[in-house]
């Protein structure tokens, strides 16, 4: 496999997978906050529901306490009307509102005027006169009755008011849903003498329910206080079991939460059965059971943007790991290519024609560039070298020729004297072998010598390297220095950017802060208005009682009562709107105050992040000026280890230059010798031993020529140009 390819397959798993591990963090977190905003604003949503409904029938609560109040008073007004007041009083009210099934106020047993028995079996009283008159509309006309169960009802009355369960009833021919509200009419000495009952439809409570759709596919659902469905977004649901019907919805875990809500009266957040319920209870009066909204959004709708973000990332892998991949190939296949052209010209002059006159050429002053630069350096040396020994090649062949020519001469002298060398060949043989054995000591004292320089020439060599590699470190260090030093001045306008982002959101959240008070204010004045309009309506009431009594001449001071009513609940009604608009006010209010301090958070996290990088960048800088030091110390090391080789390489020539002197001192004294030799006329056998020398060195000299034109063949392989 090629040097580009694997370069190219490396850094491109690396960074694939760089990019993979980053997407899925941030996806991950993505699904958390996604999946954590869906839950708040389900809860929110199902908050809102519940309080809209709460404030919706807390109205029709407030009529039946109001004539609980008026109910109560009883002992102020005359036995004898008291039946047929209260009786008008209901009438006027259940005519009021259209909306009402039924009306009714159960007495005990001789509990209201202690005249049971003289209205026994009349109107509006059981069999015994007991006082239960009951209006309804259930044929589409109003009714007037008896209300048939009274004891039940009486059994199991309170202190506290009464919402039933949702139940379904015919009313004009049509199945209605409907509750009771029943509130306790309490003496003063807290005895209990009756209850004041409203039969409402809660049919308009529908369409309401299944216009709200959490996050487009979700839905709501509203459940009396023991699970029975008052409002459901499948409407043949309603009056329905909750465990009958949202077992499969819900799961198990799911089922059992909501019905912990319901009987327990506290909100719940689950997940179940990829669904995000939120369960939100609130209470009507005075009652201890509690009704429930309960809110789903499928988790598949609510992730669905994550899910898209999830899929954008997939592309953007692959098309980020693809660009990867062809940068990565198209920079490795360049430097790939600089370092092949190293290796061909090396390899043709190894195998090839070796050509010295070749140099690469320089294309970028970086690592491979100086590579280039110091293989070019190397490729001048040698094909000096090579010059050089050409050169002296010649020089020797030349020499060679003509020591072979002066030793055929000589042998030819030496022949002439080898009888007057014979005779003195006994007394010269100890002084030849100690001048041969001294020549020999020297010439590997000089061979060693010789050695020496080069090792010396080559430590010169490595440490003028050294020298400039450790230089170019220093330049490196000082430039990432630098770097660092810029860096650090973006870090801290980084943070002070930081600083002053979060002080701003500071700012807002508290100015959020301020308008939520003043929202609450406006609230309790809502609250004052609903009062207010809650006491006109009992005055009005009051004045249409009092206006019955006056007969003919009160029917005008009625006319303006009843006004006075319709203006009470105007009132209350736009008191009712206020309150909602401005609670979804202060809930929006409280939702970008809770995002104000999450980005603080952010901010600060932010700001910790930076500070962090501020001190590694620190450190980083430290280090790479202590490392810039160490270097400077190392480079004046190498400067004083260069002037040492340099003194050792000049005591080293003078060294070898006495050893020549000694050497050549050896030869004089060997011709010395062969001075006396031929002044030895008679020696004939010291002369033939010379004869003998002499034709060896003769023959050596050939050889030598030999070695020295096979020496010449060879170095004239190389091109050096002219």
């Amino acid at each position: 496999m090629k040097l580009s390819t694997r370069l190219t397959i490396i850094n491109a798993l690396l960074t694939i997978m760089l990019i993979t591990v980053i997407a899925i963090v941030i996806l991950s977190r993505s699904i958390t906050l996604q999946r954590n905003a869906a839950m708040e604003n389900t809860n929110n949503l199902a908050s809102s529901i519940a309080k809209d409904i709460q404030a919706r029938y807390q109205n029709y609560v407030q009529v039946a306490k109001t004539l609980s109040q008026i109910m109560n008073s009883y002992q102020t007004v005359a036995p004898d009307l008291r039946r047929v007041r209260y009786q008008e009083i209901l009438s006027g009210v259940f005519e009021s509102y259209p909306n009402f099934v039924g009306i009714y106020t159960l007495w005990q047993p001789n509990a209201i005027d202690g005249q049971d028995a003289e209205y026994a079996h009349a109107e509006g009283a059981s069999e015994t006169g007991q006082f239960i008159p009951y209006y309804t509309r259930e044929s589409g006309r109003i009714e007037f009755n008896a209300y048939t169960e009274y004891q039940k009802a009486l059994s199991r009355v309170s202190e506290e008011d009464m919402i039933s369960n949702p139940t379904f009833r015919m009313i004009n021919g049509k199945e209605t849903l409907v509750i009771d509200i029943q509130v306790p009419i309490i003496r003063p000495d807290k005895v209990i003498v009756g209850i004041v009952g409203i039969q409402l439809n809660i049919d308009n409570l529908q369409p309401l329910i299944e216009s709200i759709r959490p996050y487009g596919t979700g839905h709501t659902t509203v459940y009396g206080n023991d699970g029975t469905i008052a409002a459901h977004y499948h409407k043949e649901q309603r009056g329905t079991y909750f465990q009958e019907t949202s077992v499969q919805v819900l799961g198990k875990d799911g089922v059992t939460t909501v019905l912990n809500s319901i009987h327990n009266g506290n909100p719940a957040t689950v997940i179940s059965n990829n669904l995000i319920l939120v369960s939100y209870p609130f209470y009507l009066g005075t009652s201890t059971s509690a009704w429930t909204v309960i809110s789903l959004a499928p988790l598949k709708t609510v992730l669905g943007p994550v899910y898209a973000l999830i899929q954008f990332s997939i592309i953007f892998i692959i098309a980020a790991g693809i660009a990867a991949a062809i940068i990565i190939f198209l920079t490795s296949n360049t430097l790939a290519k600089r370092i092949v052209r190293v290796g061909d010209m090396m390899k043709d002059i190894s195998e090839g024609e070796g050509d010295l006159t070749k140099r690469l050429t320089i294309l970028a002053r970086d690592e491979i560039g100086y590579m280039g630069i110091h293989f070019n350096e190397t490729l001048n040396k040698i094909h000096n070298m090579v010059v050089n020994i050409k050169q002296q090649s010649r020089s020797l062949a030349n020499i060679g020729t003509e020591l072979s020519a002066n030793m055929s001469k000589t042998a030819a002298t030496i022949t002439e004297i080898a009888t007057t060398i014979q005779n003195i060949k006994k007394q010269t043989n100890n002084q030849a072998g100690s001048v041969n054995q001294t020549s020999e000591t020297m010439r590997n004292i000089i061979a060693r010598m010789e050695q020496l320089n080069q090792h010396i020439e080559t430590q010169s060599g490595h440490i003028t390297q050294s020298s400039a590699a450790i230089e170019q470190m220093l330049a490196n260090i000082a430039s990432v220095t630098q770097t660092l030093v810029k860096n650090d001045e973006n870090v801290k306008k980084l943070s002070q950017a930081s600083d002053a982002g979060r002080t701003g959101l500071q700012e807002v959240s508290t100015d959020i802060q301020e308008i939520a008070k003043e929202s609450e204010g406006l609230l309790e004045i809502t609250a004052v208005m609903e009062n207010i309009a809650s006491q006109t309506n009992l005055l009005s009431m009051n004045a249409a009682i009092e206006a019955a009594h006056a007969g003919e001449s009160g029917k005008g001071f009625a006319v303006v009562a009843d006004e006075i009513r319709k203006l009470a609940e105007s009132s209350s009604e736009q008191s009712n709107t206020i309150a909602s608009v401005l609670k979804k006010i202060k809930g929006s209010i409280d939702k970008i105050a809770l995002s104000t301090d999450a980005v603080i958070e952010r901010f600060e996290a932010i700001d910790r992040s930076v500070k962090i990088v501020s001190d590694q960048e620190e450190w980083v800088r430290k280090s790479m000026e202590e490392q810039g030091t160490g270097s400077k110390q190392i480079l004046e090391y190498i400067g004083k280890l260069n002037d040492i080789s340099e003194i050792i390489k000049a005591d080293s020539g003078e060294m070898r230059t006495g050893s020549r002197e000694i050497l050549s001192e050896s030869k004089n004294l060997e011709m010395i010798t062969k001075e006396i030799n031929q002044g030895m006329q008679g020696m004939a056998s010291g002369a033939e031993e010379i004869n003998t020398a002499v034709q060896r060195v003769h023959d050596l000299s050939g050889e030598n020529k030999r070695h020295i034109d096979v020496l010449v063949d060879e170095i004239s392989k190389f091109k050096v140009g002219d």
